[in-house]
């Protein structure tokens, strides 16, 4: 596979396919799931991006965060 980067939405590595995780702020919540790569993609990092919506929340800048990608098999 040739060595460049690309993007892959959640959509597309979840079962069923998620688009976002709905979670709180207001209590310490843990998500987990399991991801899927394509055949032959190799991950360096993983990059979430929080944007809170609600009463009130529309003008709140998303929260970005970038982790490298650890991959553990299960």
């Amino acid at each position: 596979m040739p060595d460049y980067q690309t993007e892959i939405g959640l959509e597309r590595v979840t079962e069923p396919a998620v688009k976002e995780l709905k979670f709180r702020f207001r209590y310490f919540q843990e998500l987990a799931g399991t991801i899927r790569l394509p055949e032959g993609f190799t991950a360096s990092k993983v990059v979430l991006t929080i944007r809170a919506t609600g009463k009130g929340k529309g003008k709140a800048e998303p929260v970005v965060q970038s982790f490298d990608w650890v991959a553990t098999r299960s």
